[in-house]
Formats: structure tokens, sequence, C-alpha cells
């Protein structure tokens, strides 16, 4: 696949305001929701959530094909414009402890697949069963292709690097000088 729709998804969902923890959830619920990114919604509408057309966040998702329940599944012209969306549907939704759901979902670990799949399935987002859902989760979550650690601290990393270097450099110009 030319386009790597994980590491897409994690880095919108970190610019949105996630947990990394949360963000390697939506990772997974998206290869989960579409197939590994193959289903014809990816493909044709770059809907990478399975998400339907709402015309309340018309900003992000624009009509696209119809669904078999007779109304139409969201399009969106970008992989960001689809995290986007997610984003906003969750910030906008009041979550069952008094906050916004994304506030509730950002106390979740990345591997807490249970909780995600019944909190979802409480909100109504999918209609499968919950043991089909967590399975499907878990299953996503072993393909995952992403670059979490070094992207969210290039600068730390670059940094302990080159301190690391100069500790060196300092250690054996020490050595050598003492031991001539």
């Amino acid at each position: 696949m030319a386009v790597n729709y994980d590491q897409e998804i994690y880095n919108g969902a970190i610019k949105g305001g996630t947990t990394p923890a949360l963000a390697t959830l939506l990772v997974a619920q998206s290869r989960h929701e579409t197939g590994n990114y193959t289903n014809n919604q990816t493909k044709t509408n770059l809907n990478l959530f399975g998400f339907k057309y709402s015309p309340n966040r018309t900003q992000f998702n624009k009509k696209g094909n119809i669904s078999p329940e007779g109304d139409y599944y969201a399009k969106f012209d970008t992989a960001n414009d689809a995290i986007q969306n997610y984003l906003l549907w969750l910030s906008t939704k009041k979550s069952n402890e008094g906050g916004n759901r994304l506030q509730e979902f950002n106390k979740l670990k990345a591997n807490d697949t249970t909780t995600f799949a019944n909190k979802l399935k409480g909100y109504g987002y999918y209609g499968a069963e919950v043991k089909d859902y967590i399975r499907g989760l878990n299953a996503a979550l072993t393909r995952i292709k992403i670059v979490a650690f070094y992207n969210r601290n290039k600068m730390a990393v670059n940094s302990s690097v080159g301190i690391g270097l100069v500790l060196i450099g300092i250690a054996t110009y020490l050595y050598i000088k003492k031991n001539k």
C-alpha cells in the first residue's frame, strides 16, 4: 500500500488532541472498519471509519455512495479530513461521564479494546456484537504500522543522541590525553 493510512490517522489524531493511546485505538478501529483499508468505502470515498454522511459535519464530509440502508456514506477528500470528522464527532458529543467523548476516550490505554468497544457500542457507533468488534480491534492492533515515539519526540531523540556523542567525544579525548 503506497499510502500509510495508519501513520496519517495516528498523526492527525495526535494533532487533533488525542493521547497516543487513543490515536492507536483509532488506527485499529479504522483498520477494522475498512478491512485493512481494502473496502469500497475506503477506495471510493476515503471513508476510514465507516461514517455515514451527516449534514451537520459538512466542513469535512460530503455525500458519498448510497448505503445498503438507503442513506449515504460520508465521502472525504483526504485522510486527514476523515480523522478530523471523527474528532469533531467525539468532541461535540456528550459522554456518559459528563464531559465530551474525546475527553472520555483519552483516558483509555492503547490495548483497552474492551472498554473502547463497549463505549462505542453504547453510543450506537456500530451494530455488530461487542465480542466481534473487540476481536476485530485486537487483530487490527497487531497490523498497525506507526512510528509513534520518534515522530512525537524527534527533537528530544536527536538532542539525546547529540549529547551522547559529545559525551563520548569528551571521554575519548580525556582518555587519550591521560594515556599519552
